[in-house]
């Protein structure tokens, strides 16, 4: 081995070594994971229900966790699914389909991309499906359909309103028009729900798009989008553009965005998503059973109302008969003749009172149902009306938020402010406040400023926390456009107050006299009655108490 060759080895080997780099499984196996600042315990995301704390993100979940969030760890029954024959056409490509099945039913855990289960909420049973991104994407193939199918026929049996967790990207190509039947069969199937009036509530999660946003994602009763960021959608971002020739709005195709467009009715973060869920479901339930009672009503009085009519023309004929009959009659049989007919309108008399009694009832019976149709009727406007104003609450809510009017004012106003408490301290300490916006929280940030370097307010001392607490409430009074008082109350504010700080208390009540007519100190500290114009000195001796005037 000559030189040239060992420099060449040895090469390599560098290049192996700051190349090799982490495995999925590596990743999948490891304690951490990453969001918008870097590294963070996946324990820690565990227990915030996997949504980043600082800045929402939802991170994807498998079934069984979201199960866990919804029903409560393992409260719930997993059903066991119908598996079609494993590739039906042969497939192959890059690698056969039924080694790419193996892989994803070793990685999930599961044999199929959707889990069906029932569990309770605020004790009523339900019907729940949810797919799992990490078996093929949660693509549909004839698995999944029969899963989709088992869930529904559970509802239904079982009369259960019935929930999906929607997530994928489509139809799955390796069984071609086979999964493209899904999209057919998922859609018959949600129809026999409705025929049944059964609720059928969708939640859209990220990702959700495709032959799956264009088939049974998208005929639920109510549609809830989880979280702001979803990704919903049929064809990619790229593919309309490159279409339509035009720029796509900010934030296309997601939740925040379609919810404007009316594609779906409204979103709800992870955690707030099981309350949402129970209450609409307890409302359209409520829907379905009034429908089922006004329908059940109608064909009650459509029968009684064919009977009437049948004892009516029973009755013309009767009569015709005894018409007939009265014809008939001679001299010679009259007695008999009279005695049959006498029975007859008996008959008759008999069958007419009670048919005016079924008639009376039927009467009764439509009063009644046109009571509670226009009851249920009252109740589906009071339910439009009542989902008009969440929406609208919502909509406030969302605008006084953390994120709303009041944070955006207070940022246009921080210039305004800051230079107003630096005039209020300018003769009162060695140092000035300064309010900073953080623009990735959205939260307000406060400085002690000496000049020469700064420090959060949190490692303050107390005589600093008190000055500077009182430099930005007067200062914020000073600013706002609200009616101003003339009367400062300070309660206990200078417990921290020592010889060294009797001066900058005297300067800190003088400077407040510019804005204070009156000036009112409660405190425990003797000293400060040295700073003062007149103290009252509150006691007691004993069981009584004394005032005295200083």
């Amino acid at each position: 081995m000559n030189w040239i060759t060992k420099i060449i080895k040895a090469g390599e080997k560098i290049k192996t070594a700051i190349h090799k780099r982490a495995t999925k499984e590596d990743v999948a196996n490891s304690d951490w994971t990453s969001c918008c600042k870097g590294p963070i315990l996946k324990k820690d995301l565990e227990e915030n229900l996997w949504v980043c704390p600082d800045c929402n993100k939802h991170h994807r979940i498998k079934p069984r966790q979201r199960f866990d969030i919804f029903f409560g760890k393992n409260n719930y029954e997993i059903f066991k699914t119908p598996i079609p024959k494993d590739d039906p056409l042969n497939w192959t490509d890059t690698k056969s389909y039924k080694d790419r099945l193996k892989s994803a039913r070793k990685k999930t855990g599961m044999d199929c991309g959707m889990m069906v289960v029932s569990g309770l909420i605020n004790n009523v049973k339900v019907t729940a499906v949810a797919s799992d991104f990490d078996f093929l994407g949660a693509s549909m193939a004839a698995a999944e359909g029969e899963a989709f199918l088992y869930g529904v026929q559970h509802a239904i049996e079982n009369k259960t309103p019935f929930i999906c967790f929607s997530s994928g990207g489509g139809m799955r190509m390796m069984e071609s028009l086979i999964s493209l039947s899904q999209m057919t069969r998922t859609t018959i199937a949600i129809n026999e729900l409705k025929k049944n009036n059964l609720p059928y509530l969708v939640c859209l999660t990220d990702p959700t798009a495709g032959g799956i946003t264009a088939s049974y994602a998208m005929l639920g009763d109510l549609h809830i989008a989880e979280s702001d960021h979803a990704l919903i959608a049929f064809a990619g971002a790229r593919v309309i553009q490159g279409t339509v020739k035009e720029s796509l709005p900010e934030n296309f195709q997601k939740s925040s965005y379609v919810q404007k467009t009316g594609f779906v009715d409204l979103t709800v973060d992870r955690k707030n998503l099981k309350e949402k869920i129970d209450k609409y479901d307890e409302l359209l339930k409520r829907l379905s059973e009034s429908e089922v009672l006004m329908s059940r009503k109608q064909s009650e009085y459509d029968l009684f109302s064919r009977d009437l009519d049948v004892a009516e023309e029973h009755l013309e004929r009767s009569k015709k008969v005894l018409v007939e009959m009265k014809l008939r009659v001679n001299t010679s049989n009259l007695t008999e003749a009279a005695r049959r007919v006498k029975d007859m309108l008996n008959d008759i008399n008999d069958q007419i009172k009670q048919k005016d009694a079924q008639r009376i009832s039927a009467a009764e019976m439509k009063g009644n149902t046109d009571s509670q149709i226009k009851k249920l009727q009252t109740e589906r406007d009071e339910f439009a009306e009542l989902r008009k104003t969440w929406k609208m609450y919502d909509f406030l809510m969302k605008s006084w938020s953390k994120k709303g009017i009041p944070t955006q004012i207070i940022r246009t106003q921080l210039p305004v402010i800051n230079t107003e408490i630096e005039k209020i301290l300018s003769s009162v300490a060695d140092f000035t406040v300064k309010l900073e916006a953080d623009n990735d929280s959205n939260a307000l940030d406060i400085f002690l400023d000496y000049g020469d370097s700064k420090r959060i307010i949190e490692l303050a001392s107390g005589m600093e926390k008190m000055i500077s607490s009182l430099a930005m409430r007067v200062a914020l009074l000073n600013v706002s456009s609200l009616p101003k008082t003339d009367m400062l109350i300070i309660d206990e504010g200078f417990g921290t107050l020592d010889e060294t700080n009797v001066e900058a208390c005297n300067r800190l009540l003088t400077s407040l006299k510019k804005w204070f007519k009156n000036i009112l100190v409660i405190t425990h500290v003797d000293s400060v009655k040295d700073v003062v114009d007149q103290a009252i000195e509150i006691g007691n001796k004993g069981i009584d108490s004394y005032v005295c005037l200083e």
